[in-house]
């Protein structure tokens, strides 16, 4: 509506005249007795400023019809408002809808609501409400928008278990949206398209038993897994798991020695000869050396003096008597060696053993000049 100019008042102009025009020279009882008229300027100023003053009134009725607000249900039919007016929900988060040609039309706002009970709106249509925004008002928040169709997912990044997000309609979400997994150590997937795509994180568990997540595919493409101790490390090909543990660094060879800490008096049953005895910490294949100190005395002529490793009789160090075809009265000592590979477990116990073949006498092998030794080879 063009606007109307500003009215002057015809200050100068007398307020009342003759009904010839005349001016009026007096007024009241004693008069000229003239019938008396309002002068013309002001009638014509009276009659605008009336005009302008009902014109005004009408706009301002128009304009109150432009913009009304009330609940939802309240909303009146579009067929009897102004095209282009306004209707405000506040039952609904003071979301506004427009008059257009008559059909309200969603155009701003956002509705706030819980989702257990589930606040969401479920009257809306397949255009007219098309980008109705909900915002749920506890934590975690999340965020809705109506596609016409179905309510689809705009929250930024969901969390929550690996069944948790096969257990959702995929076609629910933005494209975009991260979802982080958090029972496989918060690995993170994407959006991408319609499927879900691993983009980041590791997990961890066990080998022993076995935890890496089964049923991965192509998607699960960089899926890392490590063993919670820190030493293994694996990925997913897309078909199959990757062991991507670094190779050990080589191992520099490793010497061990004990001496016997005390003589043993020999009986024909193996037995330990002690402080000869070592703890294998590497698992591996090691060359063994025993130093045996034995002493045959004359009443155990004709006897042999046996000493092993660990009950291992293939390879033994053995003193027997060689004077006089075994009638010797003397008593013979000497220091007797042997050797063993052996493929032992980390923190194996070995032993150096030692027993004589008969004789009632008191042969023995001796504490000191007694010793075994260990050198690890490889693994």
């Amino acid at each position: 509506m063009a606007a109307k100019p500003l009215l002057v008042p015809p200050y100068r102009a007398a307020l009342l005249t003759n009904a010839d025009g005349s001016p009026v020279t007096r007024a009241g009882p004693n008069g000229d007795g003239d019938p008396i008229a309002t002068e013309r300027q002001w009638y014509l100023f009276w009659q605008a400023a009336a005009q302008q003053i009902n014109d005004g009134s009408n706009a301002l009725a128009e304009l109150a019809g432009l913009v009304d607000y009330g609940n939802h249900a309240d909303r009146p039919d579009p067929q009897f408002a102004t095209n282009g007016a306004l209707y405000v929900e506040w039952d609904r988060g003071s979301v506004i809808y427009q008059n257009q040609g008559g059909t309200w039309q969603y155009i701003a706002g956002t509705m706030s609501g819980t989702l257990v009970p589930d606040q969401r709106p479920a009257d809306l249509g397949p255009a007219a409400d098309v980008g109705f925004q909900f915002r749920t008002n506890v934590e975690p928040a999340r965020a809705f928008v109506w596609s016409g169709t179905a309510w689809i997912e705009t929250t930024p990044i969901r969390y929550g278990t690996h069944a948790a997000r096969l257990a959702e309609t995929i076609a629910n979400f933005v494209s975009g949206m991260l979802w982080m997994e958090t029972d496989r150590g918060d690995v993170i997937y994407q959006k991408q398209g319609a499927i879900w795509v691993y983009v980041a994180g590791t997990m961890t568990g066990t080998i022993s038993p076995d935890q890496r997540p089964t049923g991965l595919g192509v998607n699960d493409t960089g899926f890392r897994f490590e063993t919670t101790d820190g030493t293994q490390f694996y990925r997913w090909s897309g078909t199959a798991w990757t062991n991507l543990t670094p190779a050990a660094p080589p191992l520099d060879n490793l010497a061990l020695l004990a001496n016997a800490s005390a003589g043993l008096t020999l009986t024909t049953s193996p037995q330990n000869i002690p402080g000869a005895s070592l703890t294998l910490p590497r698992a591996g294949k090691y060359l063994v050396t025993g130093v045996f100190y034995f002493t045959l005395t004359a009443a155990d002529a004709g006897a042999t003096l046996v000493g092993q490793f660990s009950g291992n009789t293939s390879y033994v160090a053995a003193l027997s008597d060689l004077i006089s075809g075994g009638t010797t009265t003397v008593q013979v000592s000497a220091t007797i060696t042997q050797q063993w590979v052996y493929t032992a477990t980390a923190g194996q116990v070995v032993n150096l053993q030692a027993y004589k073949s008969s004789g009632s006498g008191s042969s023995s092998v001796a504490g000191n000049h007694t010793s075994i030794m260990a050198l690890w080879v490889s693994p």
